[in-house]
């Protein structure tokens, strides 16, 4: 621990024979100032929220405060106060949300206590919290992912977040510190020379092995059918509020007949979606992408190439992008992005390279993801 000279400070960390205690909380003048900042925000939301609510209680005959006693319409339509609901729903819970990550910005602690046998961690606001134990044996791997870069295990395939306070260099000690008292390694490091992550591979006749990223299809069609399934509810809505104005009548509008029509046209992309794929096609010194979507279909072949892992930060949101590229003649051709985990971008650079025999240069950043 002598060798950590950002985070091996006694205020944090202290050692009681094999146990070893790590204390983690923001500290700095700047909390303060983040922590006014929100509670800015939650300023504008409290006002929101007694707007939403008074807007809900004035139809029904209970007083409001005087400044939001009138309402948003005198006779607003039927539907309105469903939508107000749905809204006022979503904007309590972000707003609960951000009332606790200020607390625990303000005034919690992440208590990581390792011991020969067990990992306690006890993640704390004032105080209060919940301490929760593992085996070193249940967990997969550690590593620091999402745009706050907050300390996950991985246990029965689940992640779960044991730090998030102090600063990445405090939270990189302790990953440090798991790794190397219990031999705990990466995601990256564990996909080393297994098979790439979240691809199926089939070897085809011609010598290619082709890779498919199921789970890839799969939220496309997902996040498709989505769209789909909100355009009906939309299009019936609307329907059927003209048959409760007045059932003997059907008055359509342009928009009744327009939202149904969207709705058939999410309908179709659906189905084109199921029938979509993107294959990644390999061979000694050769790579072809072939990427389906209906009835059209694309192909790319690269040869005599170079594969990289590069890895970025956005300035806005702080999530790390992980891609995977190939290199042939200072042309770069994009083989597989993902935000804030370089798991199935490692697992796949290395079963091309395994494959097609070439050169393959990995960022250090995304050996540690």
């Amino acid at each position: 621990m002598s060798d950590h000279s950002e985070s091996a400070d006694p205020r944090i960390v202290e050692q009681h024979g094999d146990e070893t205690s790590i204390r983690l909380r923001d500290r700095g003048w700047d909390k303060w100032v983040d922590g006014f900042i929100q509670s800015m925000k939650l300023f504008v939301w409290v006002f929101v929220e007694v707007f939403l609510a008074s807007q809900l209680l004035a139809p029904i005959g209970l007083r409001t405060p005087a400044a939001f006693d009138k309402l948003i319409d005198a006779q607003p339509p039927t539907w309105v106060p469903f939508l107000i609901l749905i809204f006022f729903a979503g904007w309590t819970a972000a707003g609960v949300s951000a009332i606790s990550s200020l607390l625990r910005k303000l005034f919690g602690s992440d208590l990581i206590v390792l011991t020969t046998s067990e990992v306690r961690v006890r993640r704390r606001v004032g105080p209060f919290g919940r301490e929760r134990v593992f085996t070193p044996g249940s967990i997969d791997w550690v590593a620091i992912k999402g745009s706050t870069r907050a300390l996950f295990i991985s246990v029965a395939s689940r992640e779960i977040v044991i730090a998030s306070l102090g600063t990445w260099p405090d939270r990189r000690f302790v990953a440090e510190t798991l790794e190397k008292r219990y031999g705990l390694k990466t995601p990256s490091e564990k996909a080393q020379g297994a098979a790439s992550a979240g691809w199926t591979a089939d070897r085809s006749a011609d010598g290619f092995v082709q890779l498919r990223n199921r789970s890839h299809d799969r939220s496309l069609i997902g996040c498709a059918g989505a769209i789909s399934v909100f355009c009906w509810i939309v299009a019936l809505f609307g329907i059927a509020i003209r048959l409760i104005e007045d059932s003997r009548v059907l008055n359509l509008t342009i928009g009744d007949v327009l939202r149904p029509a969207v709705a058939v046209i999410s309908t179709i992309i659906v189905f084109w979606a199921a029938r979509s794929s993107r294959f990644i096609r390999a061979r000694r010194n050769e790579v072809v992408i072939e990427t389906r979507f209906g009835p059209w279909k694309r192909h790319r072949t690269i040869t005599d190439a170079s594969l990289q892992v590069s890895f970025e930060t956005t300035t806005r949101s702080l999530e790390d992008i992980f891609t995977l590229e190939a290199v042939n003649k200072d042309t770069l051709t994009k083989l597989c992005v993902r935000m804030d985990d370089a798991t199935e971008v490692v697992a796949l650079a290395r079963t091309l390279a395994l494959q097609t025999g070439w050169n393959l240069e990995i960022a250090p950043q995304a050996l540690q993801a």
